[in-house]
């Protein structure tokens, strides 16, 4: 287990060695996958590094735009890595720092460039008729509906059966309807 300091923490790793460390409360894990002559290749949780001999490296683990963690590469050995692991703040400087900064998920993303791209094209222009077209059959289907409702309505406060004339006006009415 190394243990994070602002000072430097000193850790001597043997290849394919794994150790781990806390920052932020988040435990992370580190592995000098392969040394070479000058260099080592390591990997920090899902941060893979290539570092020379005193080369330090700045990482931010939490993807906050800070630096958490630094790690210099002090000497290599036959086997060994000797490296300095360092706890740290430090904002990036290359990037402007906005009072607010808006994360948009990827489903939004996605929503907002679909919409863009479909309205005005032919497919949506075709979809808007149809609906229209589907609009008002379901007006003439609701109209015919509330007709009939009232003819039955007026016939059975009567307590009279629909005549012979309200009957075959309906059906006129109901078929002519669905014929247009």
């Amino acid at each position: 287990m190394i243990v994070l300091s602002r000072e430097g923490t000193t850790e001597v790793l043997e290849e394919n060695q794994r150790s781990s460390f806390f920052s932020d409360d988040l435990k992370y894990h580190t592995t000098v996958e392969k040394i070479y002559d000058k260099t080592i290749r390591l990997t920090i949780d899902t941060n893979r590094l290539t570092l020379r001999i005193n080369e330090m490296e700045k990482l931010d683990l939490d993807n906050d735009y800070i630096y958490d963690v630094s790690v210099k590469l002090i000497g290599i050995t036959e086997s060994n890595a000797k490296l300095i692991f360092s706890s740290m703040i430090e904002p990036y400087s290359n990037i402007k720092q906005d009072p607010i900064i808006e994360i948009l998920e990827p489903e939004e993303i996605i929503e907002e460039e679909t919409e863009e791209a479909f309205e005005g094209s032919e497919e949506y222009n075709q979809l808007t008729e149809l609906f229209q077209t589907y609009a008002k059959y379901v007006v003439i289907g609701v109209v015919i509906l509330i007709v009939l409702i009232t003819v039955i309505s007026i016939g059975s406060k009567t307590n009279k059966k629909p005549s012979k004339k309200i009957k075959k006006y309906i059906s006129n009415l109901f078929f002519e309807e669905v014929k247009k």
